[in-house]
């Protein structure tokens, strides 16, 4: 709390203005300063009754107006700049590609390049822009009453890889918005594209969503990032962002959201179960712990700012975080196939899974017998298996590389590309001919990943790891993956998911590289014509 000085208290308030947003300095109960920051929202739209007219009366009128050479992205709601529609962003913006680029963005919240315009959430200019843009790029749902136009393109990228049944294969609904089918139904009839991040989700999206359009098979733009070399100074240029500090292994935990703990539709609860004060003592002196908050929960983070925890729920893009983690922990979330692209570890804190599994959501595939990690079910043990790393990644390496090949078939760094080519062809901007990003299987993926970040006493292991003892053997996972975490023979059972009811195949240790087995057929060669899909880091 800050006092004011009695002789300056006659000089509130005072008032001022900046980016079309008032800002009043006060003196509240006679000496505490205090500072009111006022909405940016235009007079003309606030309130719900000035929002009713711009949604029944600006809106429709906007659609009469001529089709604009715009793209409007959307991420997360306009929370975000990040996910596939800012990957998108960007290799437009290096193609040079002669749009306008609008980003929306709620109340300010998102901090958004040079090169795209900020539109705000609700505003005049936001009715409009969905009304006019040439193209419309989210990943998530748009609003229940925009209805695509003749001469617009409609993308949906979505925001991750199922394993939790989404849309019309919800069984029973449990979160707060008990109208979500029906709104997904009518949403999904004006979508033109609806992007594919692998082979695996390709019929699960199309029937979940019930969409009729088709299917880009293109893989994840925002997991682009992840399968490029030579990224190392932009890791350093994240971890100076965060304030991370130097030589310390990255940790970090995003876990999902649970369907049933909510304060309200959009407004989830943080079931956070990580002892901190056990993971502090026992790794705080050579790692630190990263927490992202799923976009739907709303409860700080415990602990944040001690110089251990660090809450990242606010920073820009989850694939920059992925890319300076050294080891990941989740749950459910769609993240686990996205992180796997960098072949660092993985573990899963599933202390609900029953609960989740059985009553909740349903999975897609028999996720406990595919993890590429091991199953945790206390914090105890959690923490223990962050010490023993080393010997888990070499413990599930064939699952993992079993994975990998699984759900980041489509992956190799230029999904970008293939997306834009695809939405710039239907949308008459770019000539058949000249879309020229590379096919899926035509480019090498084999790459050196990053290893973890060396610390004291690192144990480091060659050929067979060995055994686990003590209670880390008898707790550390779940009963059905123990024996993927004691090596035996010279040969594991690798199991399939449940979903194509395939026996599980036999795998020689060691006969499989660490990375994704490289394209079958014809040797991989560079992108056609000498160009190159770099990207653009803005």
């Amino acid at each position: 709390m800050l006092k004011i000085d009695q002789g300056l208290i006659r000089e509130f308030p005072q008032e001022y203005e900046s980016d079309e947003r008032r800002y009043e300095v006060q003196a509240e109960a006679w000496d505490r300063l205090s500072l009111l920051v006022h909405s940016a929202m235009p007079d003309e739209a606030r309130g719900p009754y000035r929002q009713k007219l711009l949604r029944t009366k600006a809106y429709p009128a906007a659609r009469k107006s001529q089709v604009r050479s715009a793209i409007l992205y959307d991420a997360f709601k306009g929370t975000q700049y990040s996910d596939s529609p800012r990957a998108l962003h960007e290799e437009l913006v290096r193609r040079r590609v002669p749009l306008d680029h609008l980003w929306v963005v709620r109340d300010d919240q998102v901090q958004v390049p040079p090169t795209a315009t900020p539109v705000r959430m609700w505003s005049p200019e936001w009715y409009e822009a969905l009304a006019t843009s040439a193209y419309v790029v989210a990943n998530n749902h748009l609003p229940d009453w925009f209805v695509k136009r003749e001469g617009q393109i409609v993308v949906q990228t979505w925001h991750g890889t199922p394993l939790k049944k989404i849309g019309h294969d919800i069984e029973a609904i449990h979160f707060a918005d008990q109208r979500y089918l029906e709104r997904v139904e009518k949403e999904v009839q004006n979508w033109d594209f609806l992007v594919s991040p692998n082979s695996f989700s390709t019929p699960i999206l199309k029937r979940a969503f019930g969409f009729p359009g088709e299917m880009v098979e293109s893989g994840y733009p925002r997991n682009d990032i992840l399968r490029r070399s030579d990224m190392a100074d932009r890791e350093r240029e994240i971890r100076r962002r965060i304030g991370l500090p130097e030589g310390k292994r990255v940790v970090m935990y995003a876990p999902t959201w649970r369907d049933d703990q909510f304060y309200a539709p959009g407004k989830y609860k943080l079931d956070f179960r990580i002892d901190l004060e056990d993971a502090r003592a026992r790794l705080g002196a050579d790692h630190v712990l990263m927490v992202r908050r799923h976009p739907n929960v709303v409860d700080p983070v415990p602990g944040a700012g001690d110089g251990f925890v660090f809450d990242v729920s606010d920073y820009p893009d989850m694939a920059d975080l992925s890319l300076i983690t050294d080891v990941m922990i989740t749950d459910y979330s769609s993240l686990m196939f996205d992180y796997v692209n960098t072949g660092r570890p993985i573990l899963f804190f599933t202390y609900d899974l029953e609960h989740y599994r059985d009553t909740l959501r349903g999975f897609y595939f028999d996720f406990a017998n595919s993890a590429p990690g091991p199953l945790v079910y206390t914090s105890e043990i959690l923490i223990s298996a962050i010490r023993h790393i080393d010997r888990i990644q070499s413990a599930y390496s064939e699952r993992y590389r079993w994975f990998q090949n699984e759900f980041c078939d489509l992956d190799d760094g230029y999904a970008a590309a293939r997306l834009a080519d695809r939405m710039l062809v239907a949308g008459g901007d770019l000539a058949p001919g000249d879309a020229r990003a590379p096919r899926v299987g035509t480019v090498d993926t084999r790459r050196s990943a990053r290893p973890m970040t060396p610390i004291a006493g690192d144990g480091q292991w060659h050929g067979r790891p060995p055994a686990m003892t003590g209670a880390y053997q008898q707790e550390a996972v779940h009963p059905a993956q123990r024996r993927a975490l004691e090596p035996g023979g010279p040969q594991r059972q690798v199991a399939q998911p449940g979903y194509g009811q395939q026996p599980a195949r036999s795998v020689p240790l060691g006969s499989v590289p660490r990375q994704p087995v490289a394209h079958q057929g014809p040797r991989p060669v560079a992108p056609p014509d000498g160009r190159t899909y770099e990207g653009v880091i803005v």
